[in-house]
């Protein structure tokens, strides 16, 4: 996979998302009421917002290879410990 770069597609809004992980990356995704395994991942590239502004925000993004072919951008909310979908590359 090539380096951290922006997806082609981005979502208008993130999206929540359930992720199975082992040690430190994910390696399943739920998409579409299915779960997917995940062939490769790249990251995390942590993305952090003026914490002294509102709608700060403080994540940890990852680009996806799934074993279907499809490579989501998504991140884990270190507030939070959620994860979301924000985007696909093509």
């Amino acid at each position: 996979m090539p380096s951290l770069c922006r997806p082609t597609i981005l979502l208008a809004g993130p999206r929540p998302l359930e992720v199975n992980q082992q040690s430190r990356w994910p390696t399943e995704i739920e998409i579409e009421g299915r779960w997917v395994s995940v062939q490769g991942a790249q990251g995390p590239e942590r993305l952090c917002g003026e914490w002294w502004r509102p709608g700060a925000f403080d994540r940890d993004y990852w680009r996806l290879q799934l074993v279907d072919g499809r490579c989501p951008w998504i991140f884990c909310d270190r507030s939070t410990g959620s994860w979301w979908l924000h985007g696909w590359f093509e």
